[in-house]
């Protein structure tokens, strides 16, 4: 088994996932793919370093197949999905990306429908604008650190930026698994210059932006995100802790909404986005 990158000179990215797959040789699973940035050919390489984790499903197989692979030492996290089967499927944002944007590392091909753009039910981009409302607060939080880490925070505010122009696509039953030829499909709308602004951060960490750059992103991707949910009469509880962060909120009270929203401690330390 041999995972050949997209991209060419992803050392990194070639090694780790050849480690996983030595990981697993040998043991009885369904199939292991790879999805997310990397199973779409855009993870970001940033200094050398890949930046996104690595998502990867696994069908079949027992729970020690899935800790074979958490085991694995890589340059980022090995995010497994562990599903004992395929059955009972059904189109959603999630399984149409796997379905079109994904790659086969070992096992069985998925054997999933040809699911059309518009089977997506718009119910999952509600929701995942209510999660990147969470993603929005780390970035605050990440802002307000000493030591701010800048990448995490623009990271952070790139996923809500997008899961507004994803809400649209799919609203109008159109969608893409690749984020540059989501960002083609809005370049019509208000939101297209922002949107492909986000893409550009996530995939090449270009452009640069300084803190008073990221600082005003944040601001207007609240704003845009704030107009979509309440023109739209969206029911997305998260947004309203989100805006009711002001200048005057402490980094204290962020970091207590974080814990009861549920948000992994390590992701309030100092190491966040380290990896």
């Amino acid at each position: 088994m041999q995972y050949t990158p997209t991209l060419e000179g992803d050392r990194i990215v070639q090694e780790d996932l050849n480690k996983i797959l030595e990981a697993v040789k040998g043991k009885n699973f369904e199939s292991l793919v790879l999805y997310g940035a990397y199973g779409k050919g855009e993870g970001c390489i940033y200094e050398g370093k890949p930046r996104n984790d690595y998502d990867l499903l696994l069908v079949g197989g027992d729970r020690g197949v899935e800790r074979a692979i958490e085991r694995v030492k890589t340059a980022v996290v090995n995010e497994v999905w562990h599903i004992p089967s395929l059955s009972g499927v059904s189109c959603s944002q999630k399984w149409y990306e796997i379905k079109y944007g994904s790659k086969l590392l070992a096992g069985k091909p998925l054997d999933l429908p040809d699911w059309e753009a518009w089977e997506i039910p718009f119910a999952d981009a509600v929701e995942s604008i209510n999660n990147r409302c969470i993603s929005m607060i780390l970035g605050k939080y990440e802002m307000m650190k000493e030591n701010p880490n800048w990448r995490t925070a623009v990271e952070q505010t790139c996923k809500g930026l997008i899961s507004i122009g994803d809400a649209i696509l799919i609203r109008r039953g159109e969608f893409h698994p690749l984020y540059s030829v989501r960002a083609l499909m809005l370049t019509g709308d208000e939101i297209g210059k922002i949107y492909k602004e986000a893409v550009s951060v996530k995939i090449f960490n270009r452009p640069d932006l300084n803190p008073d750059q990221i600082w005003q992103f944040w601001q207007n991707t609240k704003a845009i995100m704030r107009d979509f949910v309440l023109n739209n009469k969206l029911q997305v509880p998260n947004i309203e802790v989100l805006l009711a962060i002001t200048e005057r909120t402490t980094k204290e009270q962020i970091e207590e909404f974080l814990t009861k929203a549920g948000v992994d401690k390590r992701f309030l330390g100092k190491e966040v986005g380290g990896q």
